[in-house]
């Protein structure tokens, strides 16, 4: 089976559009195809009738502006109504061009006889709960019991205040608030590598630091790795405390010693329930090896009852399977290589489309790979940096330490996959230049501040402060 096309969360928008920009697309010829499929869609379906087109702040009613042009331009009666003053420089240069036959009003008294409306307020713009004057624009235009078109996103789509329009026409790839059967994909010339392949640009995603922080208040991790080979243990948790969470605790053997103050380690089972109980992620599995099934069953039964999002790697992938391959279990991070994925899904020879049907939103697939591939069972990508020496024992460690420190600072799973997938890669990369194939697991940990300063100095996010 082909993979299918990735379907994005509404955030994930405004990253789409400043990699399609750096991957040499101009916005605002984007903007005309997505207003002249708007047009096009009113022709085809209301080829008589009179539009009003509801316009925001942003791209969004940049859109709307460029399909009230060419409405207007082919003799239908057009009202435009701006909501919101346009603010972005796109918005503000469609709306000047406007012709002199569009009716611009201020609400729906100064409008007679409509057929249809088009939604081009807020699109993707906004998570969460609609402010004014939005609220008030969209009561008022319910009032209308006219149909709606949504450009991109209906308005309020995430909180419920939708107008529930009869179709949505959204922009090259579909988002997952959308109700399948109710709106079609836009081909506006974006490539498919500004969604479908990690990038700089994914450490806007990086949680920020609050300037007054305490304690814990930036994430623990409890781990439970490197019974069989300690080494993990070592990468695991400084790479959680790399990824700037404040604590890692650490499940070891009475014998087995710690060398940094950041990290607190137990050894009493009396201890286990209260200590994952306080913990914000789970870390399960480098370098544990398979006699130890009865302790990694129980810290995931707890993690299980507590709803503690787990990330799961080399041998509690292999022990853990048949729960992973139902649903009762907690959000999970899952970062395999080739055989722990071909024994989780039971086949031999694997394919990207298996994995993105195995994989779901509170199931998260990071296949390690020489092109890593990250499913959530809608959203995809492909992360295709690293180099032959990431094989070397230690590198997964890393990567695994990084995802369960990002989730315990709050990034959802799909992003602590695709960032840390991203970061351990290019710091991996740089040293490959400098040093070949003489690098450690060591080096890649010590390279990580600096790689980290350099993407987010080049995105203007240094130092990464709220």
């Amino acid at each position: 089976m082909a993979l299918p096309d990735p379907i994005v969360p509404n955030a994930e928008v405004a990253l789409i559009d400043e990699r399609a920009e750096q991957l040499g697309c101009n916005i605002q010829e984007l903007m005309e195809r997505a207003g002249a499929a708007l047009c096009a869609y009113v022709r085809e379906h209301y080829s008589d009738a009179q539009v009003l087109i509801a316009c925001g702040p942003g791209n969004n009613g940049g859109d709307g502006y460029v399909a009230a042009r060419l409405l207007a331009e082919r003799g239908h009666k057009v009202y435009v109504w701006p909501i919101s003053k346009p603010k972005s420089p796109l918005c503000i240069q469609q709306s000047d061009a406007l012709p002199e036959q569009v009716h611009i009003v201020n609400n729906i008294n100064e409008v007679n006889n409509i057929d249809l409306i088009i939604d081009a307020i807020l699109g993707a713009g906004i998570v969460g709960p609609l402010r004014q004057p939005i609220k008030l624009a969209l009561d008022a235009l319910r009032t209308l019991s006219r149909p709606c078109i949504a450009a991109d996103m209906p308005t309020g789509c995430s909180s419920g205040e939708a107008l529930s329009p009869c179709h949505t026409l959204t922009f090259q790839v579909a988002k997952q608030n959308l109700t399948p059967g109710t709106y079609s994909v836009i081909d506006i010339g974006i490539p498919q590598a500004a969604y479908s392949v990690t990038a700089q640009n994914t450490f806007r995603l990086f949680p920020l630091h609050r300037r007054q922080s305490h304690k814990g208040n930036n994430g623990s991790v409890f781990i439970l790795s490197g019974w069989e080979f300690p080494g993990a243990r070592h990468y695991c948790s400084m790479a959680a405390l790399h990824s700037g969470c404040d604590l890692a605790h650490c499940w070891v053997r009475p014998q087995d010693e710690l060398d940094h103050a950041c990290i607190r380690q137990d050894a009493e089972i009396k201890n286990l329930n209260e200590i994952i109980e306080r913990c914000d992620v789970v870390l399960l599995g480098p370098g544990m090896g398979r006699s130890h099934r009865q302790l990694i069953d129980t810290c995931f039964q707890i993690a299980t009852d507590y709803q503690k999002p787990c990330v799961l790697d080399a041998d509690a992938i292999h022990l853990l399977k048949y729960q992973l391959r139902g649903d009762r279990h907690p959000p999970v991070l899952l970062t395999p290589h080739r055989g722990e994925l071909a024994a989780l899904l039971g086949v031999r020879e694997i394919t990207e489309d298996d994995i993105h049907s195995f994989a779901r939103p509170n199931k998260i697939i990071l296949s390690k790979n020489v092109v890593d591939f990250i499913s959530d069972g809608k959203q995809w990508q492909r992360n295709p940096y690293g180099n032959p020496r990431m094989a070397v024992g230690g590198t997964g460690d890393v990567l695994a330490g990084l995802c369960a420190g990002l989730v315990a600072r709050g990034c959802r799973l799909f992003d602590a996959a695709r960032i840390a997938a991203y970061w351990s890669c290019t710091t991996a990369d740089a040293l490959w230049e400098k040093m070949g194939p003489c690098y450690l697991p060591d080096d890649v940990l010590d390279g990580l501040s600096t790689n980290l300063k350099e993407h987010m100095d080049a995105l203007g996010l240094w130092p990464p402060r709220a």
